[in-house]
């Protein structure tokens, strides 16, 4: 069975642990299990606090990104900078 290391990113911290997995996609799935009620295995690697996990990244053996999950909340976070220059390209226009 092949081995994954799971990747727990914040937004202050990172924690990875390995999964022994059929497939990425089930590597995933165990790593959103330890997201979901398990985070106290992992050693964080903190700056400070922890905020909760934020985006989960699967690395098969010679480190290539194979499956990843970002929370919504982060998504939006990312987004923020192309929504205000949509909206501000929109105030603009209606001038």
């Amino acid at each position: 069975m092949p081995t994954y290391t799971a990747h727990f990113f914040t937004e202050a911290d990172w924690a990875e642990t390995t999964i022994k997995a059929v497939s990425p996609k089930q590597a995933l799935q165990r790593a959103r299990q330890i997201e979901r009620g398990e985070t106290e295995t992992l050693s964080f690697q903190s700056y400070d606090t922890t905020h909760g996990v934020e985006r989960i990244e699967i690395w098969a053996s010679d480190r290539r990104t194979v499956a990843e999950w970002e929370s919504d909340d982060l998504r939006l976070r990312l987004a923020a900078t192309d929504l205000l220059d949509a909206l501000e390209a929109q105030t603009a226009a209606a001038q």
